[in-house]
């Protein structure tokens, strides 16, 4: 899954896929940077 770089769309997405699987993995830009 490709999301956006806001932090509300990451959080309901790792919330949601935390109730079907045991590990839910992030990788890439978490988060804005200041660069």
């Amino acid at each position: 899954v490709t999301l956006p770089d806001e932090i509300e769309v990451i959080g309901n997405h790792v919330f949601e896929y935390s109730h079907d699987y045991t590990w839910v993995f992030t990788t890439g830009g978490v988060g804005p940077t200041h660069d």
